[in-house]
């Protein structure tokens, strides 16, 4: 019978992987996005262009411009609450994932919807 080891907790079991971690990251806030809208569920940024797509509670979808701060385009997706989207910026387009249980894929420069799935 051999003696137990103590238990490492989840802090120390990071340290030891890392070694010694450096100091902690500081981000600096270069423009604030402020507007008023329902609550906010997922932000996605585009990787080349300067916009922001929000999806919200309310079942909307929204791109804004992030150098004028201003909306550019919204989209009503459904009726209950929009929880995922994702730019497919290769494609010029859009998922977006609802408690409706359906994917949906917009073109954000047409607006069409290209694309539905679910159950």
């Amino acid at each position: 019978c051999r003696p137990r080891e103590p238990r490492q907790s989840g802090t120390d079991v990071l340290k030891l992987a890392l070694g010694n971690p450096p100091m902690p990251l500081r981000l600096e806030i270069k423009k604030k996005l402020s507007a008023r809208s329902d609550r906010v569920k997922c932000v996605d940024l585009h990787p080349t262009e300067p916009w922001v797509l929000s999806a919200l509670y309310s079942g909307n979808v929204f791109l804004w411009e992030t150098e004028s701060s201003s909306l550019i385009k919204s989209w009503e997706v459904c009726d209950l609450p929009v929880r995922s989207c994702k730019f497919i910026a290769r494609r010029s387009q859009f998922i977006c994932a609802s408690d409706d249980m359906y994917l949906r894929i917009y073109n954000y420069n047409t607006m069409e919807k290209i694309k539905t799935n679910g159950p």
